[in-house]
Order: C-alpha cells, then sequence, then structure tokens
C-alpha cells in the first residue's frame, strides 16, 4: 500500500506542476494583454464561473444543452447503425449515401451554424448539429465494422443455421464493436464542441 503511495506521489506532483505550468502562462498572457474582451484572466474566469453556479439560469442552460446535444447524439446513432447496416446489406444503398455523408463529413460546422440557425431556430440548432457532426462517422465505422466480418465465420454461421439474433450477437457485434466504440467516442467529442 505504501509503496504504491510513494509511486503516486511524484506523478501526482508532476501532474499539478504542469496545470500550475498552464495556469501560469494564462495568467500571464491576460496581463500581457490587459483585455478582458480578448483574454479573461483565470482568477476571474473561476469567480465568474463560482457566481453562476448558484443561479439556476446556468443550471437550467446547462441541461437544456445536454439534453439537445445527447438527443443528436443518439439520433445519429440510431440511424448511423441503422444505413450502416443497410449500406453493408444492399450497395445500392452504400452508393446512394455517400455523397450526402461526404457531404456532412467536409461541411465546416461554423459555416453551417447560421444557416442551421435560421431553418430550425436556436432551440432546436444544438440537435441538427450534433447529428450532423456525429451520423458520418458512426455510419462510416458501422460499414467498417461490418465489412471487416469473416466471410468463413458467415458461412459457418448459414451451415448450422444460426439464428439471425444469434448471429448478430455472437459473430456480428464481437467485431463492430472496436469500431463503433472508437467511432462513439471521437462522434460524442465533436458534438460536445
Amino acid at each position: 500500500f505504501f509503496m504504491n503511495r510513494k509511486k503516486g506521489f511524484p506523478k501526482l506532483f508532476k501532474k499539478l506542476g504542469i496545470y500550475a505550468f498552464w495556469l501560469l502562462v494564462w495568467q500571464l498572457l491576460a496581463v500581457f494583454f490587459h483585455n478582458d474582451i480578448l483574454l479573461v484572466g483565470p482568477e476571474k474566469t473561476l469567480r465568474t464561473f463560482f457566481s453562476c453556479l448558484i443561479t439556476a439560469g446556468f443550471w437550467r442552460s446547462i441541461w437544456f444543452s445536454i439534453s439537445r446535444i445527447c438527443i443528436g447524439f443518439f439520433l445519429a446513432m440510431l440511424f448511423g447503425i441503422l444505413t450502416g447496416a443497410l449500406s453493408c446489406r444492399f450497395r445500392i444503398v452504400g452508393e446512394f449515401l455517400e455523397p450526402p455523408i461526404q457531404f456532412m463529413k467536409s461541411i465546416p460546422v461554423a459555416s453551417f451554424v447560421i444557416l442551421a440557425l435560421i431553418w430550425t431556430g436556436s432551440k432546436n440548432l444544438s440537435i441538427l448539429i450534433s447529428f450532423l457532426v456525429a451520423y458520418p462517422i458512426l455510419h462510416i465505422s458501422t460499414v467498417s465494422g461490418l465489412k471487416s466480418t469473416d466471410p468463413k465465420l458467415l458461412e459457418m454461421a448459414q451451415v448450422f443455421r444460426v439464428p439471425a439474433l444469434r448471429r448478430l450477437r455472437y459473430v456480428y457485434l464481437p467485431l463492430v464493436m472496436p469500431y463503433f466504440q472508437s467511432a462513439c467516442g471521437s462522434a460524442l467529442g465533436l458534438s460536445w464542441k
């Protein structure tokens, strides 16, 4: 127990030192610019943050944003899995979906926000943007995972007449999950941005 604690202390001090260094850099830059509009210092930022924590409006805004982002992400997950599976099963579906997915991947979010704000309004903007950011990643990862399935394994499942649900659980899911988990991490991170 004490050996582990001794090993943990240098790591902790190292981390604290790194954070202290970047806080110092932030403070020095804030002093250098001396303009709160360009760069606010850490002390003023923390003070404002803690004063916001006690207001009900702050928590309403947080909940509103979190719920909208989660809705957009889960819709993207649902549609990504569905269209990814359909694209693997029917080649024509993949060919039809390729242009809009490439468009969603290449579009800069910042330039699209203004148009999306006009189309959906501010209430549903987070849902649309998080969907547009997450959907292509989840669709492509589903397609990649399904295409990586070993044909011999599928042939064996067909020969032994394994039911569809068991085939899904024991053949497809183990192969698709690594792709899907990494895609979910990326897509969720981009949705929060």
